[in-house]
């Protein structure tokens, strides 16, 4: 195959829009971007979307050339603000997020795109993934399985959806944002919102890994989980009384019970643990 064809092939094919939400993102960033360059799949473009980031990410992030479509907010917005921004700035048929301290694996967007050519009522498609420490050594099995007939409860219960894992078409998640009154919970609540309306697809291959360091958002802001929860419990159990779907209620109501629980055993530890 010429340089020529396989250029008509590439181009041929569905274009993918990896956003990538960036602030102050250096030290793991090019392990990040370097995994998107080695996709098997080569048709898409990476909107990269700089949080007034004050390091060196910038710099590594226009060093790649024209494949990363670089953006930057003036000042420092909350996370998911800064995703619908990203989204605004698409091109692509569908939408995957890669965040900057995380890597995929080659297959991640081929296997994907598959998915969607083969089962046209797809909306949106999310592999397993696996935790692993700041050198990226796995340390926990494959997560992500989901029970199909219960997938909304499966997202309350344990969210297994990794935002890196999924790939999403284009024209439903720019129909249904992210809701920016949260920082931590906006994805999860946004799989929840859609999943009434969209029908999701399971791949059981690992195809991200998801690095856990001292500085990942989720542990920087532990303390304000259970407000998200508080927030999102509150909003939904108004809005299914409203709309009389009573039965919704029970479920919502077991979520912030357990996150009630959760968070008062995680208070207690933490005590205990300074009394030591």
């Amino acid at each position: 195959m010429t340089d020529k064809e396989l250029l008509f092939e590439v181009s041929s094919r569905p274009l993918v829009s990896v956003i990538m939400n960036c602030y102050n993102g250096e030290q793991y960033l090019r392990e990040a971007i370097d995994s998107v360059f080695a996709q098997t799949y080569q048709n898409w473009e990476i909107i990269f979307w700089d949080n007034a980031s004050t390091d060196r990410s910038a710099e590594i992030a226009l060093s790649y050339g024209q494949k990363i479509k670089y953006f930057r907010s003036e000042k420092n917005i909350n996370l998911y603000d800064a995703r619908n921004r990203a989204i605004g700035n698409c091109n692509g048929d569908y939408v995957a997020f890669l965040d900057v301290d995380d890597v995929w694996m080659p297959d991640a967007i081929k296997m994907k795109v598959d998915i969607f050519k083969n089962n046209e009522q797809v909306d949106f498609v999310y592999s397993s993934f696996a935790f692993a420490d700041s050198d990226l050594n796995i340390y926990t099995q494959p997560l992500g399985k989901t029970h199909p007939v219960e997938f909304q409860r499966d997202i309350l219960i344990r969210n297994p959806i990794s935002i890196g894992s999924v790939l999403i078409r284009t024209k439903l998640l720019k129909q249904n944002n992210f809701d920016c009154s949260y920082n931590l919970l906006g994805d999860m609540e946004l799989w929840f919102r859609i999943s009434s309306i969209a029908r999701p697809f399971y791949l059981q291959e690992l195809l991200e890994i998801s690095r856990q360091h001292g500085n990942n958002t989720s542990k920087i802001e532990k303390k304000n989980w259970i407000k998200e929860q508080r927030y999102f419990a509150s909003s939904y159990i108004m809005m299914y009384l409203r709309t009389r779907k009573y039965k919704k209620i029970s479920m919502i109501v077991y979520f912030i019970i357990r996150s009630e629980i959760r968070n008062f055993l995680l208070r207690s530890s933490c005590d205990s643990n300074r009394e030591n």
